[in-house]
């Protein structure tokens, strides 16, 4: 990052926010910068992981990202009616990387998540309150449509031996 980068409204206004933190303080940044130095010690891997994603999401473009997020959402969504399930917000809060089921059928979140780590999937459990009452099936980064009907094929095959 060069202090040419980092806008002086920007960092006038940084200098505003009190409790900025340490690792991404853009002033105690801009301080390193004339001294050569970090603040902290960079999370390299991290910084590469995000280069190297950024160029998938830019190939991919983010219109046919957002696309292909939207049409996993609305497979989950609709596969979540059809079986008898509810989604926990209301529409027009719909997330489009993330769905949040509630857990109307009363299915145990950890025995589903044994059938399904023996093919390679998992769902997420809800937490505090909603622990047990609802669980999440994510549709987001690089998940793809045949990635979603391959788990929702296998949420319905668990449920038919349940139920």
């Amino acid at each position: 990052m060069t202090l040419a980068a980092v806008s002086d409204l920007a960092l006038d206004y940084a200098a505003s926010v009190p409790d900025r933190g340490w690792y991404f303080d853009l002033v105690r940044m801009a301080e390193h910068l004339h001294k050569d130095s970090t603040p902290a010690t960079p999370a390299l891997s991290l910084i590469y992981a995000l280069d190297l994603q950024l160029d998938r999401i830019m190939a991919e473009s983010l219109e046919k990202r957002f696309a292909r997020h939207s049409q996993m959402a609305n497979l989950v969504q609709d596969w979540v009616a059809a079986n008898g399930f509810e989604i926990l917000a209301a529409p027009g809060n719909r997330s489009q990387t993330v769905t949040a089921v509630c857990n109307t059928l009363t299915l145990d979140i950890n025995e589903i998540n044994n059938y399904l780590a023996r093919q390679q999937m998992r769902i997420a459990g809800g937490y505090g309150q909603l622990k047990d009452k609802t669980f999440r099936i994510a549709h987001m980064g690089d998940t793809r449509i045949e990635d979603i009907n391959t788990l929702l094929k296998a949420l319905d095959e668990f449920i038919a031996v349940q139920h």
